[in-house]
């Protein structure tokens, strides 16, 4: 049986027997992603009108910091999406930009959150 990966922030969970011979590189990624999930801040720099925080599987991606602080020069309002739209996560969110930032996950009513120049959301 392959690896299987947590289905919030993609720790990967060997299955047992797996990995044998690379288990530390296995258990040196997952610690990464729990310490940045734990006490890190990142910085998503904005251009344009799009931007995407991600969570993949197994690899150190933006979206496993708990504060998330946007700055860069978007060219207007900024719609910035959650992926997968599945993962269920608390973040803090700061805009330093001086364009809106709208935070989008799935769809539906209730699916975005907007954060105007300067303001701060969980």
């Amino acid at each position: 049986m392959p690896s299987s990966y947590s289905s919030n922030v993609g720790i990967e969970l060997p299955a047992n027997g797996e990995q044998a011979g690379t288990w530390g590189n296995v258990v040196n990624s997952n610690m990464a992603i729990i310490d940045r999930l734990t006490s890190g801040v990142g910085y998503n720099y904005l251009t344009g009108t799009t931007g995407t925080i991600s969570i993949a599987n197994a690899i150190l991606s933006n979206g496993h910091y708990p504060v998330i602080i946007f700055n860069g020069a978007p060219s207007g309002e900024n719609t910035v999406s959650i992926t997968p739209s599945t993962v269920q996560r608390v973040f803090i969110f700061k805009n330093t930009t001086s364009e809106n930032v709208v935070i989008s996950q799935g769809t539906g009513a209730g699916g975005t959150v907007t954060l105007v120049p300067g303001e701060s959301k969980i």
